[in-house]
């Protein structure tokens, strides 16, 4: 693996699973991803969860709370902007200001079914090159007592490109990201972290690691030319013997040198699918 700079601190969580035969792919390129919606945070696993939804055809940011709950039991959930930022068409940035918490109430149905709608906002996606909202929902029960914290963020991005390789006959997966239309002659810090599955053999189990740590797992700078492109070979990792079975999804999020996040983008690829 060939990288810049690698953060001083990764925790790696594998997950033991058998897995099912999966559709056979040998070699997927990724391309372009713009826009992002309704995500978990990584540490936020479980089978209730927050969903935010940034809509440009609708010109609407709406938030919501979902998934399986406790059967017959009453809860109220707060939603707060936790963070946001943006990076306007003329190339001004900033944050989203903060706005008054909206809390709404539901019953979990008899299968557990629960959806409580949040804050929904005007939105017009034309004004930005970038934009991003975290929502933190704080479910509590009928007594008040906070029973569970949720997070979710969205995204939309028309300046940035996130691409990861599965090459197969180069042996390498690799990614890399490239901007245009940023700030001329300055600095981007990229961060990146990845989620990888593998398998060594047909038989063994399959194995799922991913960074939880409060740092990046891979984190570099790179200088913005005169008219404001930029690119980056975030990693690129050869196999000397190929497993069974491979995987791997990037998580890319574009600094400003100030820390504001200006651009946040995923990729995923297959490197092997002997199943």
């Amino acid at each position: 693996m060939i990288v810049k700079m690698v953060a001083r601190e990764r925790i790696t969580v594998m997950t033991l699973r058998r897995v099912p035969p999966l559709l056979s792919a040998l070699l997927l390129v990724g391309s372009l991803a713009l826009t992002g919606t309704a995500s978990a945070a990584p540490d936020d696993l479980g089978p209730g969860r927050a969903e935010i939804t940034c809509d440009a055809s609708t010109g609407k940011i709406s938030t919501r709370l979902t998934g399986k709950w406790v059967p017959g039991f009453a809860y109220q959930a707060e939603f707060r902007l936790l963070t946001g930022s943006f990076v306007r068409t003329d190339g001004s940035l900033g944050r989203v200001p903060q706005f008054p918490a909206v809390t709404g109430t539901g019953t979990g149905a008899s299968n557990g079914a629960l959806n409580i709608d949040g804050y929904t906002r005007d939105w017009n996606a034309s004004d930005y090159l970038f934009y991003t909202e975290t929502v933190r929902v704080i479910v509590r029960n009928s007594a008040g007592a906070q029973v569970a914290q949720k997070d979710a963020t969205c995204y939309r991005d028309v300046y940035t490109t996130y691409t990861i390789t599965c090459d197969r006959s180069a042996h390498t997966v690799s990614a890399t990201v490239s901007g245009t239309r940023y700030r001329p002659n300055g600095q981007v810090v990229i961060e990146y972290n990845r989620v990888t599955t593998s398998q060594r053999a047909p038989g063994e189990f399959r194995w799922t690691s991913m960074n939880l740590g409060p740092t990046p797992e891979i984190s570099h700078r790179e200088p913005t030319d005169a008219n404001g492109s930029w690119s980056d070979l975030g990693y690129s990792h050869t196999f000397t013997t190929d497993p069974y079975y491979y995987s791997q999804t990037v998580h890319v999020i574009v600094k400003h040198t100030d820390g504001t996040v200006i651009g946040r983008g995923s990729d995923h690829c297959v490197y092997a699918d002997g199943t």
